[in-house]
């Protein structure tokens, strides 16, 4: 498949404005990677292979790089929109795995939204794509979590 990356002008006015938003839900020190996703025509949003090597899986394998770039799913550009009425988290335990090299969002970040909904935290030295670096200690926070282990 061959992708391009549209000028800002020819995009539709709402496609605009939800790329708008995507910029100010993206702490500011991580703004540039936005520049490392490529919108589709339909508003759809793919990481580019610059974005899966130096934001998204950058400890991983070139074999493991190369693969999710073929196989990574659309993300709907719409989603940055969304105005969650609830959250499990008000009344139910949660666990969160912070990815202290992370590249997308920022690891302070992440750990302030671990502490927001109090959260069993663990810290791995991942970049985002932390379930395909360390996928055993992923796991075990998964096993946990399901175990009610905090």
């Amino acid at each position: 498949m061959t992708r391009r990356l549209l000028a800002w002008s020819t995009l539709p006015r709402s496609l605009r404005m939800r790329t708008r938003a995507l910029l100010r839900s993206v702490s500011r020190s991580r703004r540039h990677l936005v520049t490392k996703l490529e919108t589709l025509s339909d508003g759809f949003l793919l990481l580019s292979s610059e974005g899966i090597e130096t934001a998204f899986a950058q400890d991983l394998s070139n074999e493991e790089k190369a693969l999710l770039l073929a196989v990574q799913p659309q993300t709907a550009g719409s989603i940055f929109d969304a105005k969650p009425t609830t959250a499990a988290w008000h009344n139910k335990p949660s666990w969160y795995v912070v990815a202290s090299n992370d590249n997308m969002i920022a690891p302070e970040q992440e750990k302030s939204m671990a502490k927001q909904i109090n959260a069993t935290t663990t810290t791995l030295p991942s970049s985002h794509a932390v379930m395909l670096s360390h996928p055993e200690e992923v796991a075990k926070v998964i096993a946990d979590a399901a175990a009610g282990k905090k």
